[in-house]
Protein backbone atom coordinates (compact mmCIF):
# COMPACT_ATOMS: atom_id res chain seq x y z
CA UNK A 1 0.00 0.00 0.00
CA UNK A 2 2.95 2.68 0.87
CA UNK A 3 6.46 2.88 0.07
CA UNK A 4 8.62 4.12 3.31
CA UNK A 5 11.22 6.86 1.30
CA UNK A 6 12.57 8.22 4.80
CA UNK A 7 11.59 8.09 8.62
CA UNK A 8 13.36 10.99 10.82
CA UNK A 9 12.77 10.51 14.54
CA UNK A 10 13.45 12.69 17.44
CA UNK A 11 12.98 11.84 21.30
CA UNK A 12 10.67 8.66 20.61
CA UNK A 13 11.38 5.96 22.64
CA UNK A 14 15.16 4.79 22.92
CA UNK A 15 16.29 7.28 20.17
CA UNK A 16 17.24 10.56 20.18
CA UNK A 17 17.76 11.32 16.81
CA UNK A 18 17.63 9.46 13.86
CA UNK A 19 17.30 9.68 10.37
CA UNK A 20 16.82 6.69 7.87
CA UNK A 21 17.09 7.45 4.05
CA UNK A 22 15.42 3.96 3.15
CA UNK A 23 13.95 4.95 -0.90
CA UNK A 24 10.97 2.67 -1.15
CA UNK A 25 13.60 -0.18 -0.53
CA UNK A 26 12.84 -3.24 1.95
CA UNK A 27 15.13 -3.46 4.93
CA UNK A 28 16.65 -5.15 8.07
CA UNK A 29 17.33 -3.46 11.57
CA UNK A 30 20.23 -5.32 13.02
CA UNK A 31 22.52 -4.77 16.38
CA UNK A 32 22.83 -5.44 20.07
CA UNK A 33 20.15 -5.53 22.55
CA UNK A 34 19.02 -2.33 23.65
CA UNK A 35 20.24 -0.16 20.89
CA UNK A 36 16.78 0.70 19.54
CA UNK A 37 16.14 -1.76 17.08
CA UNK A 38 12.35 -2.25 18.38
CA UNK A 39 12.47 1.58 18.29
CA UNK A 40 12.39 1.81 15.06
CA UNK A 41 9.44 -0.46 14.05
CA UNK A 42 8.07 1.50 17.33
CA UNK A 43 8.31 4.05 15.03
CA UNK A 44 6.71 3.12 12.15
CA UNK A 45 3.98 1.84 13.79
CA UNK A 46 2.84 5.15 15.87
CA UNK A 47 3.23 7.16 12.17
CA UNK A 48 0.86 5.53 10.83
CA UNK A 49 -1.46 4.51 13.72
CA UNK A 50 -1.06 6.87 16.67
CA UNK A 51 -0.46 4.17 19.05
CA UNK A 52 2.24 1.45 19.71
CA UNK A 53 0.92 -1.92 20.19
CA UNK A 54 3.85 -3.56 22.72
CA UNK A 55 2.80 -0.78 25.20
CA UNK A 56 -1.15 -1.84 25.14
CA UNK A 57 -3.10 -4.56 25.74
CA UNK A 58 -2.77 -7.72 28.28
CA UNK A 59 0.20 -7.57 30.35
CA UNK A 60 1.15 -3.90 29.57
CA UNK A 61 0.65 -3.18 33.19
CA UNK A 62 -1.29 0.37 32.62
CA UNK A 63 1.68 1.56 30.48
CA UNK A 64 0.51 4.50 27.96
CA UNK A 65 2.36 5.99 24.85
CA UNK A 66 1.92 9.21 26.22
CA UNK A 67 4.05 8.38 29.25
CA UNK A 68 6.21 5.97 27.97
CA UNK A 69 6.63 6.86 24.31
CA UNK A 70 8.80 9.77 24.33
CA UNK A 71 12.59 9.33 25.23
CA UNK A 72 13.28 9.17 29.28
CA UNK A 73 14.74 12.45 28.94
CA UNK A 74 11.86 14.06 27.17
CA UNK A 75 9.20 12.38 29.72
CA UNK A 76 7.91 15.69 30.59
CA UNK A 77 8.03 17.04 27.21
CA UNK A 78 5.87 14.52 24.99
CA UNK A 79 5.72 17.27 22.48
CA UNK A 80 9.30 17.12 21.06
CA UNK A 81 8.77 13.34 20.85
CA UNK A 82 8.18 13.44 17.12
CA UNK A 83 8.23 11.16 14.51
CA UNK A 84 7.90 11.94 10.84
CA UNK A 85 7.94 9.04 7.78
CA UNK A 86 7.76 10.63 4.08
CA UNK A 87 5.73 7.34 2.02
CA UNK A 88 5.39 6.93 -1.92
CA UNK A 89 1.78 5.67 -2.25
CA UNK A 90 1.98 3.27 -5.71
CA UNK A 91 -1.46 3.03 -6.28
CA UNK A 92 -2.30 6.96 -6.20
CA UNK A 93 1.48 7.26 -7.80
CA UNK A 94 2.13 10.01 -4.75
CA UNK A 95 4.01 10.99 -1.97
CA UNK A 96 3.14 12.01 0.66
CA UNK A 97 4.46 12.74 4.59
CA UNK A 98 2.59 12.16 7.94
CA UNK A 99 3.89 13.63 10.64
CA UNK A 100 3.13 13.10 15.06
CA UNK A 101 4.09 14.06 18.10
CA UNK A 102 3.37 12.08 21.29
CA UNK A 103 1.18 14.79 22.83
CA UNK A 104 -1.14 14.79 19.94
CA UNK A 105 -0.85 11.95 18.83
CA UNK A 106 -4.11 11.42 17.26
CA UNK A 107 -4.32 14.26 15.20
CA UNK A 108 -1.09 13.70 12.85
CA UNK A 109 -0.09 16.62 10.14
CA UNK A 110 -0.67 15.00 6.73
CA UNK A 111 0.95 16.79 3.52
CA UNK A 112 -1.18 16.81 0.81
CA UNK A 113 -3.92 16.41 2.67
CA UNK A 114 -6.20 15.46 -0.34
CA UNK A 115 -9.67 12.99 0.15
CA UNK A 116 -7.89 10.16 -1.29
CA UNK A 117 -3.99 10.50 0.45
CA UNK A 118 -5.86 10.86 3.42
CA UNK A 119 -8.46 7.57 2.96
CA UNK A 120 -4.89 5.36 2.70
CA UNK A 121 -3.81 7.01 5.81
CA UNK A 122 -7.07 5.93 7.21
CA UNK A 123 -6.55 2.33 6.46
CA UNK A 124 -3.67 2.20 7.57
CA UNK A 125 -4.28 3.35 11.30
CA UNK A 126 -6.83 1.02 11.14
CA UNK A 127 -4.59 -1.86 10.68
CA UNK A 128 -1.70 -2.24 13.45
CA UNK A 129 -0.77 -4.91 12.52
CA UNK A 130 1.42 -4.07 9.18
CA UNK A 131 4.35 -3.70 12.20
CA UNK A 132 5.03 -6.67 14.32
CA UNK A 133 8.11 -6.73 16.78
CA UNK A 134 10.19 -9.86 16.96
CA UNK A 135 9.11 -9.97 20.25
CA UNK A 136 5.24 -10.05 18.81
CA UNK A 137 5.82 -12.42 16.29
CA UNK A 138 7.46 -14.64 19.05
CA UNK A 139 4.80 -14.54 21.32
CA UNK A 140 2.46 -15.53 18.46
CA UNK A 141 4.93 -18.69 18.23
CA UNK A 142 5.40 -19.99 21.24
CA UNK A 143 1.34 -19.01 22.74
CA UNK A 144 -1.15 -22.00 22.71
CA UNK A 145 -2.66 -23.22 19.40
CA UNK A 146 -5.90 -22.10 20.56
CA UNK A 147 -5.18 -18.77 22.23
CA UNK A 148 -3.10 -18.19 18.98
CA UNK A 149 -5.87 -18.29 16.73
CA UNK A 150 -7.77 -16.00 18.76
CA UNK A 151 -4.95 -13.56 19.05
CA UNK A 152 -4.42 -13.45 15.39
CA UNK A 153 -8.34 -12.83 14.51
CA UNK A 154 -7.68 -10.27 16.70
CA UNK A 155 -5.26 -8.90 15.98
CA UNK A 156 -6.27 -8.99 11.55
CA UNK A 157 -9.62 -7.66 13.43
CA UNK A 158 -11.24 -11.11 11.76
CA UNK A 159 -14.07 -11.33 15.58
CA UNK A 160 -15.20 -7.97 13.78
CA UNK A 161 -15.69 -9.58 10.35
CA UNK A 162 -17.35 -12.64 12.19
CA UNK A 163 -19.52 -10.96 13.83
CA UNK A 164 -20.43 -8.80 10.79
CA UNK A 165 -20.95 -11.90 8.81
CA UNK A 166 -23.29 -13.32 11.79
CA UNK A 167 -25.29 -10.16 11.05
CA UNK A 168 -25.19 -10.08 7.75
CA UNK A 169 -26.48 -13.98 8.16
CA UNK A 170 -29.26 -13.08 10.75
CA UNK A 171 -30.25 -10.35 8.28
CA UNK A 172 -30.18 -13.14 5.43
CA UNK A 173 -32.42 -15.19 6.89
CA UNK A 174 -35.05 -12.08 8.20
CA UNK A 175 -35.39 -11.41 4.67
CA UNK A 176 -35.63 -14.68 3.46
CA UNK A 177 -38.58 -15.42 5.90
CA UNK A 178 -40.32 -11.38 4.99
CA UNK A 179 -39.71 -12.58 0.92
CA UNK A 180 -41.41 -16.15 1.14
CA UNK A 181 -45.52 -14.84 1.89
CA UNK A 182 -44.72 -11.62 -0.93
CA UNK A 183 -43.92 -13.96 -3.25
CA UNK A 184 -46.84 -16.53 -2.39
CA UNK A 185 -49.17 -13.58 -2.90
CA UNK A 186 -47.28 -12.91 -5.78
CA UNK A 187 -48.01 -16.65 -6.95
CA UNK A 188 -51.61 -16.72 -6.50
CA UNK A 189 -51.77 -13.42 -8.01
CA UNK A 190 -50.25 -14.88 -11.55
CA UNK A 191 -52.38 -18.23 -11.11
CA UNK A 192 -55.70 -15.53 -10.84
CA UNK A 193 -54.60 -13.20 -13.73
CA UNK A 194 -53.95 -16.01 -15.54
CA UNK A 195 -57.21 -17.68 -14.98
CA UNK A 196 -58.86 -14.64 -15.79
CA UNK A 197 -56.93 -13.94 -19.32
CA UNK A 198 -57.57 -17.76 -20.19
CA UNK A 199 -53.39 -17.98 -20.78
CA UNK A 200 -51.48 -20.78 -19.18
CA UNK A 201 -48.73 -19.03 -17.23
CA UNK A 202 -48.95 -14.96 -16.24
CA UNK A 203 -45.46 -14.62 -18.71
CA UNK A 204 -45.64 -10.89 -20.40
CA UNK A 205 -45.98 -12.30 -23.91
CA UNK A 206 -49.02 -14.65 -22.95
CA UNK A 207 -50.60 -11.36 -21.03
CA UNK A 208 -50.01 -8.85 -24.18
CA UNK A 209 -51.50 -11.10 -26.14
CA UNK A 210 -54.66 -11.83 -24.47
CA UNK A 211 -55.02 -8.55 -23.55
CA UNK A 212 -54.32 -7.25 -27.41
CA UNK A 213 -57.15 -9.46 -28.65
CA UNK A 214 -59.92 -7.51 -25.83
CA UNK A 215 -58.35 -4.86 -26.80
CA UNK A 216 -58.64 -5.48 -30.34
CA UNK A 217 -62.61 -5.95 -30.29
CA UNK A 218 -63.02 -2.77 -28.18
CA UNK A 219 -61.31 -0.28 -30.88
CA UNK A 220 -58.21 -0.23 -29.31
CA UNK A 221 -54.31 0.00 -30.45
CA UNK A 222 -52.34 -3.14 -29.32
CA UNK A 223 -49.83 -2.58 -26.15
CA UNK A 224 -46.20 -3.24 -26.78
CA UNK A 225 -44.91 -3.78 -23.42
CA UNK A 226 -46.35 -3.99 -19.76
CA UNK A 227 -44.14 -1.12 -18.35
CA UNK A 228 -46.48 0.76 -15.53
CA UNK A 229 -49.07 1.07 -18.70
CA UNK A 230 -52.83 -0.11 -17.74
CA UNK A 231 -54.17 -2.62 -19.28
CA UNK A 232 -57.53 -0.61 -20.11
CA UNK A 233 -54.91 1.93 -21.40
CA UNK A 234 -57.55 4.34 -24.28
CA UNK A 235 -60.58 3.84 -22.39
CA UNK A 236 -62.07 6.91 -21.37
CA UNK A 237 -63.53 7.15 -18.15
CA UNK A 238 -66.46 10.11 -17.01
CA UNK A 239 -65.86 12.78 -15.13
CA UNK A 240 -67.83 12.63 -11.62
CA UNK A 241 -71.42 13.57 -11.95
CA UNK A 242 -71.16 13.60 -16.12
CA UNK A 243 -73.02 10.73 -18.38
CA UNK A 244 -71.21 7.90 -19.41
CA UNK A 245 -69.63 8.38 -23.60
CA UNK A 246 -70.52 5.63 -25.73
CA UNK A 247 -67.62 3.81 -27.43
CA UNK A 248 -69.51 2.98 -30.88
CA UNK A 249 -67.01 0.83 -31.70
CA UNK A 250 -67.35 -0.94 -28.18
CA UNK A 251 -71.17 -1.42 -28.77
CA UNK A 252 -71.66 -2.79 -32.01
CA UNK A 253 -68.20 -5.42 -30.98
CA UNK A 254 -70.80 -5.91 -27.95
CA UNK A 255 -73.86 -6.08 -30.20
CA UNK A 256 -71.99 -8.49 -32.78
CA UNK A 257 -71.15 -10.68 -29.84
CA UNK A 258 -74.80 -11.07 -28.61
CA UNK A 259 -76.12 -11.82 -31.90
CA UNK A 260 -73.78 -14.71 -32.12
CA UNK A 261 -73.85 -16.43 -29.14
CA UNK A 262 -77.49 -16.30 -29.10
CA UNK A 263 -77.52 -18.32 -32.52
CA UNK A 264 -75.22 -20.40 -31.22
CA UNK A 265 -77.78 -20.68 -27.92
CA UNK A 266 -80.23 -21.77 -30.47
CA UNK A 267 -78.46 -24.12 -32.98
CA UNK A 268 -78.09 -27.75 -33.28
CA UNK A 269 -74.50 -27.66 -31.32
CA UNK A 270 -75.87 -26.47 -27.80
CA UNK A 271 -79.02 -28.06 -28.37
CA UNK A 272 -77.10 -31.41 -28.76
CA UNK A 273 -75.12 -30.02 -25.75
CA UNK A 274 -78.48 -29.83 -23.25
CA UNK A 275 -79.31 -33.59 -24.60
CA UNK A 276 -76.00 -35.08 -23.41
CA UNK A 277 -76.23 -33.43 -20.32
CA UNK A 278 -79.57 -34.52 -19.75
CA UNK A 279 -79.45 -37.42 -20.65
CA UNK A 280 -76.26 -37.88 -18.14
CA UNK A 281 -78.51 -36.73 -15.22
CA UNK A 282 -81.12 -38.70 -16.20
CA UNK A 283 -78.45 -42.11 -15.56
CA UNK A 284 -77.39 -41.03 -12.03
CA UNK A 285 -78.26 -43.40 -9.54
CA UNK A 286 -79.35 -41.52 -5.97
CA UNK A 287 -78.44 -44.55 -3.85
CA UNK A 288 -74.81 -44.32 -5.35
CA UNK A 289 -74.29 -40.95 -4.51
CA UNK A 290 -75.47 -41.55 -1.02
CA UNK A 291 -72.90 -44.63 -1.30
CA UNK A 292 -69.89 -42.27 -2.22
CA UNK A 293 -68.57 -41.67 0.76
CA UNK A 294 -68.85 -45.56 1.89
CA UNK A 295 -65.88 -46.84 -1.02
CA UNK A 296 -63.48 -46.44 1.54
CA UNK A 297 -65.72 -48.41 3.99
CA UNK A 298 -66.35 -50.89 1.43
CA UNK A 299 -62.31 -51.97 0.95
CA UNK A 300 -61.94 -51.75 4.15
CA UNK A 301 -64.32 -54.60 4.92
CA UNK A 302 -63.13 -56.73 2.16
CA UNK A 303 -59.40 -56.59 3.65
CA UNK A 304 -60.89 -57.60 7.42
CA UNK A 305 -63.19 -60.60 6.19
CA UNK A 306 -62.35 -63.51 7.72
CA UNK A 307 -64.65 -66.88 9.47
CA UNK A 308 -67.05 -66.47 6.98
CA UNK A 309 -68.72 -63.78 8.64
CA UNK A 310 -69.47 -59.85 7.20
CA UNK A 311 -67.32 -57.96 8.88
CA UNK A 312 -69.69 -55.10 9.26
CA UNK A 313 -73.21 -57.05 9.97
CA UNK A 314 -71.85 -59.96 11.08
CA UNK A 315 -74.19 -62.27 9.07
CA UNK A 316 -72.58 -65.44 8.17
CA UNK A 317 -71.28 -65.25 4.59
CA UNK A 318 -68.89 -67.13 2.03
CA UNK A 319 -66.10 -64.51 1.48
CA UNK A 320 -66.77 -64.52 -2.66
CA UNK A 321 -70.15 -63.60 -2.43
CA UNK A 322 -69.21 -61.45 -0.11
CA UNK A 323 -66.33 -59.99 -2.51
CA UNK A 324 -68.47 -60.14 -5.33
CA UNK A 325 -71.11 -57.94 -3.48
CA UNK A 326 -68.73 -55.38 -2.47
CA UNK A 327 -66.82 -55.30 -5.88
CA UNK A 328 -70.30 -54.72 -7.75
CA UNK A 329 -70.98 -51.78 -4.92
CA UNK A 330 -67.57 -50.39 -5.73
CA UNK A 331 -68.44 -50.47 -9.05
CA UNK A 332 -71.24 -48.58 -9.03
CA UNK A 333 -69.87 -45.73 -7.19
CA UNK A 334 -67.19 -45.48 -9.62
CA UNK A 335 -69.35 -45.38 -12.43
CA UNK A 336 -71.01 -42.92 -10.32
CA UNK A 337 -68.13 -40.61 -9.54
CA UNK A 338 -67.56 -40.54 -13.68
CA UNK A 339 -70.68 -39.77 -14.50
CA UNK A 340 -70.92 -36.93 -11.94
CA UNK A 341 -66.92 -35.76 -13.77
CA UNK A 342 -68.76 -35.57 -16.80
CA UNK A 343 -72.27 -33.85 -15.94
CA UNK A 344 -69.87 -31.20 -14.13
CA UNK A 345 -67.75 -30.62 -17.35
CA UNK A 346 -70.99 -30.51 -19.33
CA UNK A 347 -72.55 -27.73 -16.70
CA UNK A 348 -69.51 -25.54 -16.96
CA UNK A 349 -69.92 -25.88 -20.82
CA UNK A 350 -73.74 -24.32 -20.85
CA UNK A 351 -72.13 -21.79 -18.10
CA UNK A 352 -69.90 -20.54 -19.57
CA UNK A 353 -71.78 -20.37 -22.99
CA UNK A 354 -74.85 -18.61 -21.18
CA UNK A 355 -71.76 -16.28 -19.44
CA UNK A 356 -70.53 -15.34 -23.23
CA UNK A 357 -73.91 -13.57 -24.01
CA UNK A 358 -74.42 -12.27 -20.58
CA UNK A 359 -71.29 -10.20 -20.76
CA UNK A 360 -71.60 -8.12 -23.52
CA UNK A 361 -75.65 -8.45 -22.94
CA UNK A 362 -75.20 -6.34 -19.27
CA UNK A 363 -72.30 -3.96 -21.51
CA UNK A 364 -74.82 -3.32 -24.03
CA UNK A 365 -77.73 -2.43 -20.98
CA UNK A 366 -75.18 0.07 -19.47
CA UNK A 367 -74.39 1.46 -22.20
CA UNK A 368 -78.47 1.78 -23.33
CA UNK A 369 -79.24 3.33 -19.54
CA UNK A 370 -76.42 6.40 -20.21
CA UNK A 371 -77.97 6.88 -24.09
CA UNK A 372 -79.30 10.00 -23.78
CA UNK A 373 -82.81 11.22 -25.64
Amino acid sequence: MILIEEIDVKEFRGLRNINLKLNRNNFAICGPNGTGKSGIVDAIEFALTGTISRLTGAGTGGITVKEHGPHVNCRTTPDKAIVKMSVYIPALKKQATIERSVKNAKNPTIIPSTPDVLEIFRRLEEHPELTLSRREIIRFILAEPLKRAKDVQALLRLDELEKTRAELKKLSNTCAKAVEPIRSMQSRAGESLSVALGITSPATAQILAAANSYRTILGLSPLTMLNNVPLADGIATDAEGESEKVNKATALADYVLVEQQIAYLQGEQFSKLLERTAGLLSRLNESDQRNVNKDGFYKTALEIFENDMCPACDVEIDFETFKRSIEAKRRSINEFIVQKAELDKQFREISEKIDAVMVPLRNIYSIGKNLKN
